[in-house]
């Protein structure tokens, strides 16, 4: 009876650890477009130098990109600790009170699994503002 229950309690938190991470991946997603979508419209004149001097806009969206890939990843590794210790904290705080005992492991399989999620949410973000960078016109641009 109580391991059925038990295993019930722990699908229910998969499910919700699930939930919780695709909309932190949808939030992401929107915070980095909307960031990035920032980004390109402060730097109009140089993205019109850009385009006048000949770069086409794969390389000018290749050029932007570059400068934040390397600061996602370090952020992503970096935040890798704090994240798994208060995770366990979290769990241990809610769970200690009820007399529940939750396993959580650090599996090393799930290291390449946020990296694969971040790659998706980088190209994802990559793919957005090549078609701003596409869109803009340095003729209608000039005319304002």
């Amino acid at each position: 009876m109580f391991d059925n229950a038990y295993n019930s309690l722990l699908i229910a938190l998969s499910i919700l650890f699930i939930v919780i991470i695709c909309l932190s991946i949808g939030i992401s997603l929107i915070i980095i477009a909307v960031t990035n979508s920032n980004i390109l419209q402060d730097n109009k004149k140089n993205l019109f130098v850009m385009k006048a001097l000949g770069y086409k806009d794969r390389e000018i969206n290749n050029i932007i990109s570059k400068i934040y890939t390397y600061i996602l990843f370090f952020v992503y590794f970096v935040s890798l600790i704090p994240v798994y210790f208060c995770t366990i904290y979290a769990l241990n705080f809610i769970f200690s009170t009820n007399e529940i005992f939750v396993p959580s492991t650090f599996k090393l399989w799930e290291i390449p699994i946020g990296i694969l999620l971040l790659f998706i949410v980088y190209y994802v973000n990559k793919i957005i503002s090549f078609n701003i960078i596409k869109k803009l016109n340095l003729s209608s641009e000039l005319k304002k």
